[in-house]
């Protein structure tokens, strides 16, 4: 640094990037300008403050001033892949001939891609160097692996070659760079192969400890027709292996769960080989050691992308490096239903598309066709499967992966829709157009106009909306594929769009019946929300059975409409109805309504005949009874012993009846089929003058609630009999009291008055 005072002492405070200065020196008092920073880390930034130490004050302290420190030499073993890019301590450079190495370090062409350094080559001009970390080499009898490729720009199945003095230089530098020598070269008469292979180099004449290493890739001056990509996969210093490496892998008979991998042994003698079998792009890992130089890799996924790596076991410990990667994708497995394919990508895994006219015998190549990713009836941009059906020459398949009908009965389903090119709108198809739903029975081996499953064209176009199309597959079984194929041979008048969704095979669908029986009072709301008022046996609904199949019901429905009857009563006197009303008089309008043994309404109606009560009027005169009722045809007379029980006085049944005995007598007429009975009459005078006796008064007669009785003397005994003369109530009286006959049923009640003046029956009614 600078002193711009006087100071000769100084502080320093140092660290890592970005670490926070504490103001506590790290070198405290040196009089050291430059001072020594130690130890510190390889590859490291770091951050310096430093302070003039004055005495008895400081200056602030400056900086922070930046520095990195250099990668450390790397004693071997090394092993490095380009899945970071660069690897640490790894640099590029744009440009440097051999004799003067790389320039322009920090940038160039090459670039990742995966886990492998790549770079293209394809003109001229490009002398481009990958350049790596620092070595000791000092311990010998080192080498260096460089697992490297090569495939035509365009096509990673294939390598043309290189061009004609296109170069792929490996070098080292002795001396920290300063100097380079080729240690290796791949060129026109000494190129890569497409199948990663490692090219081993003897290292046992390097022995410094400043070796440096460099790829350098140049196209020369030619502009030559080869454009291609240059590859490394890896970068190894190891010791070398007692065996040689595996060469030539091959995998052969892939399978969509399986593949055969063979190779050619490196050494005439070794104790084996491991084989390693990874997703595509990842390291060789694990690995499955075998005494043969093949293996069955088994099992794996369908449609999936694996690399393999081989590497020779020399003695226990002691292995070759990985030879590899070799790359293959295992084919599409066959589907076994249920299954659906909704077009959310396009294409689909394991669809295919291909161009081909359909004959009796058809033979496909697969590869593109005007099929395309669309929202379903131009609904959207995505989601379905789209052909612009429009111009001559179109034979357009989109074509489904294997599928297994073997444990069938199945059946296809899908959706369709047509629409104009660029709208919603229905249109129709010209007659040179038509998409054809075909089946191959042999695995798309070959495709079959006679096995068109559903044609549509002229007239019978799907709905611009959407169709939803299922096709029993009961007739189809093993393992078969299908085929949307769209066509057009001349361009005629319209511009249309046909779309697919939703493809599915599943279970074949057998629709069940069944029968809905019912009854019903007047209406009844069946499942299909109808309502209805009549019998009916030819109503359907679909419904969904437990297979997820249609389930058609057939309606069995009985309506029973209400019944009617009438009532005929003939009642003497008041009647109570099943209404809980009470009539008093004929009635033919009343109704109520039951519910009948069906369930439904019973509507009766009461047809009542109410006779009057017979006369049971009574004079007394003397010891004499006489009816007051005038005798007809239907009336009978008895004449009852109410001391006696009621019971009929016999032989008295005349109008008059004059007792034999004192008692209490009253009168019974039976008039047709009424009946009613008097009060009970007192008769003491029986071989007596006839005697004035007390007046009685009962009012009102007939009541419904109260009675009010008056007599002569103070008080008297009051027992209340009913018609067949059983003990109601009983009490002591008053004249003038009231009588609470509330709670009294309706009939007809005997009042038996008693006192010292009076002995009494009479016969009150409530109603």
């Amino acid at each position: 640094w600078t002193e711009n005072g006087s100071a000769t002492t100084w502080n320093v405070e140092y660290g890592t990037a970005g670490f926070t200065p504490t103001g506590t020196p790290t070198i405290s008092g040196t009089t050291s300008n430059p001072v020594t920073l130690n130890p510190l880390m390889d590859n490291t930034t770091y951050e310096v403050y430093v302070q003039a130490d004055c005495g008895a004050d400081s200056s602030s302290w400056v900086g922070p001033f930046t520095f990195s420190t250099p990668c450390a030499a790397i004693t071997p073993a090394y092993l490095t892949d380009f899945s970071t890019f660069m690897p640490t301590c790894w640099d590029e450079a744009t440009n440097g001939a051999l004799a003067t190495g790389p320039t322009g370090l920090g940038s160039g062409s090459w670039s990742q891609s995966g886990s492998l350094a790549r770079i293209n080559l394809y003109s001229t001009g490009k002398s481009d160097w990958l350049v790596s970390p620092e070595f000791d080499l000092s311990a010998g009898g080192w080498q260096l692996a460089i697992d490297a490729s090569a495939n035509d720009f365009s096509n990673t199945s294939a390598f043309s070659g290189m061009g004609s003095d296109d170069s792929v230089q490996v070098a080292i530098s002795t001396d920290y760079g300063l100097t380079w020598t080729e240690i290796y070269s791949f060129n026109a008469s000494n190129p890569p192969i497409l199948t990663n292979t490692t090219y081993s180099i003897d290292l046992s004449a390097f022995t410094g400890t400043s070796n440096i290493f460099g790829i350098r890739a140049t196209e020369g001056t030619s502009n030559d027709a080869e454009d291609y990509y240059f590859k490394v996969s890896s970068f190894e210093i190891r010791v070398p292996p007692t065996c040689v490496d595996p060469s030539a892998i091959t995998v052969s008979n892939i399978q969509a769960t399986s593949a055969d991998i063979s190779w050619t042994p490196g050494s005439a003698v070794q104790q084996g080989w491991e084989v390693s079998v990874v997703d595509a792009g990842m390291p060789a890992m694990g690995g499955t050691v075998t005494v043969t130089p093949s293996y069955n890799a088994t099992p794996l996924t369908a449609n999936a992308a694996y690399d393999v790596y081989v590497r020779e076991i020399c003695t226990p410990g002691d292995t070759t490096g990985w030879i590899g990667p070799v790359s293959f994708t295992t084919p599409c497995g066959t589907y076994i239903p249920d299954y659906l394919q909704d077009f959310s990508a396009y294409v689909p895994e394991c669809w295919e598309e291909a161009k081909g006219f359909l004959t009796s015998s058809t033979v496909l190549t697969t590869g593109s066709s005007s099929w395309t990713s669309d929202g379903f009836a131009n609904n959207g941009y995505t989601g379905a499967a789209r052909m612009n059906i429009w111009t001559q020459g179109q034979e357009e398949w989109l074509i489904s992966p294997s599928i297994d009908l073997a444990g069938g009965p199945f059946q296809l389903e899908y959706d369709v829709a047509l629409t104009t090119y660029s709208g919603t709108v229905a249109t129709t198809l010209d007659a040179d157009d038509s998409l054809a739903v075909v089946i191959s029975t042999d695995n798309g081996a070959t495709w079959s106009n006679a096995n068109i499953l559903q044609f549509y064209t002229a007239g019978s176009e799907p709905s611009n909306t959407g169709d939803h199309a299922v096709i029993d597959l009961s007739a189809y079984s093993g393992i078969v594929k299908f085929g949307f194929y769209a066509t057009s041979t001349d361009e005629l008048t319209v511009d249309n769009s046909i779309f697919i969704d939703n493809f599915e095979v599943t279970s074949l669908c057998v629709t069940s019946f069944g029968t809905d029986t019912q009854t019903a009072c007047e209406s009844y709301t069946w499942i299909d929300g109808n309502t209805y008022t009549s019998s009916n046996n030819t109503a359907t609904d679909t419904l969904v059975n437990a297979a997820g199949c249609d389930s058609i019901v057939t309606l069995d429905l009985t309506i029973l409409t209400p019944t009617a009857g009438t009532d005929v009563q003939t009642s003497c006197g008041p009647f109570t109805w099943i209404d809980g009303n009470t009539y008093s008089v004929d009635n033919n309008t009343a109704t109520f309504t039951l519910t009948n043994t069906a369930g439904c309404d019973s509507i009766v109606t009461l047809d009542l005949t109410v006779a009057p009560l017979p006369n049971t009027g009574v004079t007394v005169s003397g010891a004499t009874l006489t009816a007051d009722i005038t005798l007809g045809t239907g009336i009978t007379l008895s004449w009852l012993d109410c001391d006696g029980g009621f019971a009929a006085v016999p032989g008295e049944t005349g109008q008059s009846f004059s007792p034999t005995s004192n008692g209490n007598y009253a009168l019974r007429v039976d008039e047709n089929s009424c009946v009613d009975t008097s009060s009970c009459f007192l008769i003491d005078n029986v071989g007596l003058d006839a005697t004035d006796f007390n007046a009685v008064s009962i009012v009102p007669n007939p009541t419904s609630n109260f009675v009010n009785i008056t007599f002569e003397d103070a008080q008297a005994e009051l027992m209340i009999l009913d018609i067949n003369g059983k003990l109601v109530d009983q009490l002591t009286i008053k004249s003038g009291d009231s009588v609470d006959m509330t709670l009294f049923e309706n009939g007809v009640y005997l009042f038996k008055l008693t006192s010292d003046s009076i002995s009494t029956t009479e016969r009150v009614v409530k109603q």
